[in-house]
């Protein structure tokens, strides 16, 4: 009897399904984009920094059509929440933790990222991290992969896209 004090936690320890009931959960919403970027981008790069976030096990990410579902129905045109203060709400309907928001926005010939996890009960902004890089959908891509390996101090395999001499593309 003994035995099976000592092997059912170390069998709990290496089982991951079982350690990601204790995460967090986290709502991830659409990417606010700046006016001079491609609106497909904030889709695109949203589903990159769900599927990211997801293979981490650091959170348990609500499903994006579980989101949607509860963002108003008079909202013409793609289902975007700009204000914090609604994504709080959404979140807190939808029983999560956690909310992550974007921005990114075009200044010269680069695309700036930022990202940020925010607590749905106090409000409070627990981890933000920015990048920067060209504004191709691989570079913002690579971003995206590396803010989220920052923000949950796990390493995420991705390969950064060289930048020309010039600065103007990638290679």
């Amino acid at each position: 009897m003994k035995k099976y004090f000592i092997i059912l936690p170390l069998l709990l320890l290496f089982i991951p399904s079982a350690r990601a009931q204790d995460n967090p959960t986290i709502a991830v919403f659409d990417f606010d984009l700046g006016s001079n970027l491609d609106p497909k981008l904030k889709i695109s790069l949203s589903r990159e920094l769900t599927d990211t976030l997801v293979k981490t096990n650091k959170y348990r990410v609500l499903d994006r059509g579980k989101i949607s579902a509860t963002l108003p129905k008079n909202n013409p045109g793609p289902k975007i929440v700009t204000d914090n203060d609604n994504a709080l709400q959404i979140a807190k309907t939808l029983a999560a933790n956690k909310i992550l928001t974007g921005r990114i926005e075009k200044i010269d010939t680069f695309c700036h990222l930022a990202v940020m996890i925010t607590d749905t009960e106090t409000g409070e902004i627990e981890k933000m991290e920015t990048s920067r890089s060209a504004c191709e959908e691989n570079a913002l891509t690579s971003g995206i992969k590396a803010m989220v390996s920052t923000i949950t101090k796990v390493p995420i395999i991705y390969k950064s896209p060289e930048i020309s001499p010039d600065k103007t593309r990638i290679k």
